[in-house]
């Protein structure tokens, strides 16, 4: 069998390029299994891959949940693009996480049900991950960085691969929600992504975009509910939410959508580690009126607060200013109703619809 060298190939693909025929699609030839990228290869190819997220249209973005947008302001679906396709579209952290944990397995000599078994996942759930169907936990990167001896390869794939979908503002949060162990938030506007239903998603997004297409809303409302997945977590954070009255008087997508999103809320406020405050109109000089605030505590580093505003958000690191905003979100609840008399007050509202 003839061998080539690497400049062999590239006088091949070239070649085959150039003979295309109408009709008739050729890809260029691909050589595997690819070689281990060391760390530093990844890192530079997250910070190309940054760099290209970054180079969309951020000022299109209004609100949480906007997604890539390619050439012409094309949304690019969030599946892997197999690095054997060019031309289909900018690169994204799913794809080379899909691809390289394909490439490594395959390196190693094993079959996705044997992978399988050595991870503790389902044959079914590998599949998906290879193919970019499905979002593995965080677990998972950080014990296939373990496996493959690549200490934070795969974990910063993975925080790429979280934030791409959102704009760079707020991406920060999403991988602050997906690494805390405790969150805590203050708002006035509306029902936090992470308390929303389909429904109420959809109608808040569609009406804070009516140039947008339907395709476009319904993908951005799905990534907003994708980031409740982190709720359904064996070790899932804990949440103290506190919701000011008018959140749940305001109007949202009509009488159905809001009966829907207050028997969710009314769901949420019972399960285990979630704490869900309602912060009544009658109190008076009450704190949190300078917008809303979120909290998230980590087990192995800092805790961090973040403040958003219209289409754009505020990382807060400084552990000053970090005690300034707890101290506010503490006076907030002091002020809120318990979590009973919050419940009470959410199904009088409930049964007034």
């Amino acid at each position: 069998m003839m061998s080539h060298t690497s400049t062999d190939v590239a006088d091949i693909c070239q070649h085959r390029l150039r003979c295309n025929l109408p009709g008739r699609v050729v890809r260029p030839l691909v050589v595997r299994p690819f070689p281990r990228p060391c760390p530093g290869d990844v890192d530079r190819d997250i910070h190309q891959g940054t760099a290209c997220l970054r180079s969309a249209d951020e000022s299109q973005h209004c609100g949480p949940g906007r997604g890539l947008r390619g050439e012409h302001g094309r949304k690019v679906p969030f599946t892997a693009m197999s690095a054997a396709e060019p031309g289909t579209g900018p690169v994204t952290f799913r794809a080379m996480f899909t691809e390289q944990l394909r490439a490594q397995r395959e390196q190693m000599g094993l079959l996705q049900r044997e992978f399988a078994d050595k991870a503790h996942v389902s044959l079914s759930s590998v599949k998906q991950y290879e193919a970019g169907k499905k979002k593995p936990e965080r677990k998972f990167a950080t014990w296939c960085d373990a496996f493959y001896g690549c200490p934070g390869t795969f974990g910063r794939l993975y925080d790429g691969m979280i934030a791409e979908s959102y704009p760079s503002w707020f991406g920060p949060r999403v991988l602050f929600e997906d690494k805390a162990a405790r969150i805590h938030e203050w708002e006035m506007r509306g029902i936090p992504g992470l308390l929303q239903t389909r429904s109420y998603a959809s109608a808040v997004i569609r009406a804070c975009r009516p140039y947008d297409s339907d395709e476009e809303l319904e993908r951005d409302a799905a990534a907003r509910i994708e980031r409740q997945s982190i709720l359904m977590r064996d070790d899932p954070p804990k949440l103290w939410v506190v919701l000011s009255e008018g959140v749940l008087r305001q109007a949202v997508g009509g009488l159905r959508v809001m009966r829907e999103q207050l028997d969710h809320l009314l769901s949420l406020a019972e399960a285990q580690g979630i704490v869900l405050q309602i912060l009544p109109f009658a109190v008076t000089d009450a704190p949190g009126v300078d917008g809303p605030a979120a909290m998230f505590e980590f087990d192995d580093s800092a805790t961090v607060a973040y403040l958003e505003g219209w289409g754009s958000g505020r990382v807060l690191k400084d552990q000053k200013e970090v005690a300034a905003i707890a101290t506010a979100l503490s006076m907030i609840k002091g002020c809120a109703l318990s979590p009973i008399d919050s419940a009470q007050l959410m199904t009088k509202i409930r049964s007034e619809l």
